[in-house]
């Protein structure tokens, strides 16, 4: 039971004034957080309007006894917002706008698709997992991950996506989950049956909603050999990537990178002035850069995005190099140990960048 405190002076019910007309009705996979974001206030903004508190224990006597939650968090501590909440009204301040159209846009489409009920194409996966997996994921795209799933690939493109248009992010997982098949941009993808029909095991250690775009798109672009598990080859050359990427709608791809040959200081540098000017920007490496290992003989066989300017000189093969990039659920640095250009590029393959 989650822990409450009956604050000493009750604020009365109702809306307080200043309030938009007309107030929040609560949903699943909403927080006072995700209010936040979608009417561009803070979260103590909201608290402090309705309840007039931000103390934790008062928060959630508020919440039993005003707004009619019932359904605790994972952990037992609080209570959490749901559909079955009732009456379930949060008053937004009147000052609060939305402040990224995309954002709540994305939200929006993660609400209806939640409420909507019943199960989908993909006959294993779940329509509320999938929801609440997306709403972490719109919150923070750093977030998708490919797990076990040999899909980074497809993991940097639909993470490049989901930075730049929430909104077709949302409705492409959504859409694939309902009836089996989405577009992105000019892409269709229509996965397989085996592929929807398939149970992921908890071994992949991937998300559902990460799980349904990623592998959706690889079955997608196979024309002869099918992807229906998350132990099948889900890799792509820069080619691919570079193909993807247009479809989805982005522009000006340039793509130089070498599956054979590791590449040089200058086509790094060149990754980096792309990036300044806002290219989504693909790298190919070898993942012992992630991993603390030396390879004595590298191989080009994972890709991450660009999430920072390179640190580094680059006409100095001495000078240590450094970057964050994102990859496998998360910002990471880039090597993950002090190293010089010159080790570095034995392990860099080359970019694929594109613009949006």
């Amino acid at each position: 039971m989650p822990f409450e405190k009956r604050p000493p002076r009750l604020v009365p019910k109702g809306p307080p004034p200043g309030s938009r007309v007309p107030p929040h009705r609560v949903s699943d996979n909403e927080s006072f957080d995700t209010l936040a974001l979608k009417y561009g206030v803070t979260a103590k903004d909201i608290t402090l309007h309705n309840f007039g508190t931000s103390d934790p224990a008062e928060l959630n006597w508020y919440l039993r006894e005003y707004v009619g939650c019932r359904v605790a968090t994972a952990d037992k501590h609080n209570w959490r917002f749901s559909s079955t909440a009732a009456p379930g009204i949060i008053y937004i301040p009147e000052r609060a706008a939305p402040t990224n159209p995309a954002l709540a846009s994305a939200i929006r489409l993660i609400d209806e698709f939640s409420k909507r009920g019943g199960s989908g194409a993909f006959s294993n996966l779940h329509r509320a997992t999938i929801a609440s997996e997306l709403m972490a994921r719109v919150m923070n795209p750093s977030l998708i991950n490919q797990g076990q799933a040999g899909l980074c690939p497809s993991a940097a493109v639909v993470y490049s996506v989901a930075r730049n248009n929430l909104p077709e992010y949302v409705k492409a997982v959504t859409q694939l989950y309902e009836v089996g098949r989405a577009t992105i941009g000019t892409w269709e993808l229509e996965p397989g049956p085996d592929l929807k029909s398939y149970k992921l095991p908890s071994t992949a250690r991937m998300a559902e909603a990460d799980w349904i775009i990623m592998s959706s798109i690889r079955d997608s672009e196979n024309w002869f050999i099918d992807y229906q598990s998350e132990t099948d080859r889900g890799g792509a050359w820069g080619g691919e990537v570079a193909r993807w990427l247009r479809k989805a709608g982005y522009s000006d791809v340039q793509e130089d990178w070498n599956y054979t040959m590791n590449k040089t200081a200058a086509n790094l540098q060149k990754a980096d002035a792309l990036y300044a000017k806002n290219y989504q920007v693909c790298l190919l490496i070898d993942s012992d850069l992630l991993s603390g290992k030396n390879a004595t003989l590298s191989r080009p066989n994972h890709w991450v995005v660009l999430a920072s300017n390179i640190t580094t000189n680059f006409l100095s093969p001495t000078s240590n190099v450094a970057m964050r990039v994102y990859t496998w659920g998360s910002m990471r640095s880039l090597p993950d140990r002090p190293m010089q250009l010159d080790d570095f590029v034995d392990y860099y393959y080359g970019y694929v960048a594109a613009k949006y």
